[in-house]
């Protein structure tokens, strides 16, 4: 079975999202009448990913120029992936770039730290977030979590929301967290491989997305009947993107009308029609209180068995 999983399509959504929502610096150069537009992201949205990150930036090169045919005050700048999250948050407090895109788990992290505004999402299924499962096979025993203990698990290389999830919950029934809960952990490089891991009975269970899930009892119904959902997850944003605060409200406007008008334009539906989205939305601070409620329940668990 082989179908294009979550991941994939996450890269070339922010490929579209982030050349295009972001604020502006005015050009040193002798042309002060254009806007440079700089992007950061961060890499850790790519671990895991068979794209190589020159391929992305040529991708980013080839958005870009049409992008800015349609914004013709503007003009390219640099788009520069960090290895280190450090790294970009000077750089964005320093103005070095207008927009960073992270994973919604990293922004939490650090948005303490930073003087951020938050940009747009994208609806997929008629939602912007996704829901974590903890797949067995629906022929096991297994009935809960507790019924895991030194069992195999296979997870997504890079899944830090879904391991945040597993381990909140592993910690919520008075576990240990997951590296010592379980007798081995793989990592596969994408959802699919880990759900059809649970599938052939090569494991005993796996984290997995609800949209990957769902996609594959599309394609073949058999997955619905031979796994079960032993634990599911409130439903959380992935990744973010975010302007700099300070940045000219009518320059965050112009570019705000044509992301929100995509579908209005052949070429915005071809967008949506390729990465499966239906439209792209303002992104507002609640869309981000199940991730942060999460995080914040996995450190006050930690702390609790820290004193004991």
């Amino acid at each position: 079975m082989s179908i294009r999983t979550y991941p994939i399509q996450v890269i070339f959504l922010w490929i579209f999202l982030s050349v295009i929502p972001c604020a502006a610096e005015f050009s040193e150069k002798s042309d002060t009448s254009k806007k440079i537009i700089n992007v950061g992201f961060d890499s850790s949205i790519f671990v895991g990913l068979d794209v190589e990150l020159k391929d992305i930036r040529s991708a980013v090169d080839l958005w870009a120029e049409e992008v800015y045919l349609n914004l013709p005050t503007y003009t390219k700048g640099k788009t520069i992936f960090y290895d280190s999250l450090e790294k970009l948050i000077q750089d964005f407090n320093d103005k070095k770039i207008s927009l960073m895109a992270c994973s919604a788990l990293n922004y939490l992290k650090i948005e303490s730290q930073v003087n951020a505004e938050l940009a747009y999402v994208y609806v997929r299924n008629g939602k912007i977030n996704t829901q974590y499962l903890l797949l067995v096979s629906s022929n096991s025993n297994f009935s809960n979590i507790n019924d895991l203990n030194r069992k195999q698990l296979v997870l997504k290389e890079g899944d830090e929301i879904g391991s945040l999830f597993l381990n909140t919950l592993l910690l919520s029934q008075h576990h240990v967290e997951a590296n010592d809960f379980f007798s081995s952990i793989i990592n596969k490089k994408d959802y699919s491989q880990c759900i059809l891991s649970v599938f052939f009975n090569q494991v005993d269970a796996c984290i997995a997305p609800d949209t990957v899930f769902n996609t594959m009892i599309m394609l073949n119904p058999q997955v619905g009947k031979r796994l079960k959902i032993l634990s599911s997850s409130p439903p959380f944003i992935n990744d973010i993107s975010v302007f700099q605060k300070e940045d000219d409200p009518k320059i965050k406007k112009d570019i705000e009308r044509f992301i929100l008008d995509v579908k209005k334009s052949a070429y915005g539906q071809q967008i949506l029609i390729l990465f499966k989205m239906e439209e792209v939305r303002q992104f507002v601070q609640s869309d981000l209180d199940n991730l942060r409620e999460l995080l914040k329940r996995y450190h006050d668990l930690k702390k609790n068995v820290s004193k004991k």
